[in-house]
């Protein structure tokens, strides 16, 4: 695959809350100086007259402006743009400018699932994961000071392209612990993963010189089983597909969202690519 050796272009959906820091500090924590352009975008909301909403775009512009030399110092070499999008709707506003700026990450900082502030809690990963086709970062406040050491990765029997592409990238920027994981069946059988397994196995061995484990775990609700996995072996970030390795049951909620606000687990999703690992 080819692989790139930083998140070039990141995307930061800002609300000027916690959720804010807490995507900034995750964004300096891959950043690379001289090849990184951080992007944080506002969304102002929809106002009542022309004069409310000029008043609140200046002091978004003006905060804006703060984040922007704040994340300047704090990472000499990346640059960073502002960008404020004016009382529209802040999901698809992220994707239309994601559209235009083509993002290899966007970070979504999410303090709490209700939340007098709903701002941030109103986007779907998945959703932005999938229309955008950006690696998408949820983060919650209990892993505001760790960085990604150990990763859980779930594997079907279709070699993950994209996923592999994370890997790599963050390979280069961090010593990172891979746990893989397949699926059995009912009946005990791996589901076909076993072969792809073993692949990206000797291939993170042999081509990432990571450090990696395996396993295989069973119950129908993936996204479960995974985080129980997760908190079993300690590991700090979960890399999955959306929708079929996020949902989580009746009412359809997102794993991040099962997280509470001090939980250390933090969720990169990525959709699946068309052409396949060889």
């Amino acid at each position: 695959p080819v692989m790139a050796s930083a998140f070039g272009n990141i995307l930061i959906p800002v609300d000027f809350t916690i959720n804010t820091e807490l995507a900034i500090r995750k964004a300096a924590d891959l950043a690379v100086a001289g090849s990184t352009t951080v992007h944080l975008l506002h969304v102002t909301r929809e106002a009542d007259n022309k004069q409310a909403e000029d008043s609140a775009a200046s002091v978004a512009e003006k905060q804006l402006d703060v984040w922007k030399v704040k994340l300047e110092t704090m990472l000499p070499g990346v640059t960073v743009k502002c960008w404020l999008a004016e009382g529209g709707n802040i999901h698809r506003s992220i994707i239309a400018k994601a559209r235009r700026i083509a993002p290899d990450m966007i970070i979504i900082g999410r303090s709490s699932y209700h939340n007098w502030l709903p701002f941030l809690n109103t986007l779907d990963p998945d959703d932005l994961a999938a229309r955008t086709g950006s690696v998408v970062l949820t983060v919650k406040p209990g892993s505001m000071h760790n960085t990604i050491r150990a990763i859980v990765v779930p594997v079907t029997d279709k070699m993950p392209q994209q996923k592999l592409e994370v890997l790599s990238t963050l390979c280069k920027r961090m010593r990172l612990k891979v746990y893989l994981v397949g699926f059995t069946k009912a009946d005990g059988d791996p589901q076909n993963a076993s072969d792809t397994l073993l692949r990206i196995y000797q291939w993170l061995k042999t081509v990432l010189h990571c450090s990696v484990e395996y396993a295989f775990l069973h119950g129908a609700n993936k996204p479960k089983a995974l985080l129980a996995y997760a908190a079993r072996v300690g590991a700090d970030t979960l890399l999955v597909h959306p929708e079929t390795e996020t949902r989580i049951g009746w009412p359809n909620r997102h794993i991040a969202d099962l997280l509470p606000a001090s939980s250390k687990m933090q969720v990169l999703t990525v959709q699946p690519s068309l052409e396949s690992f060889t």
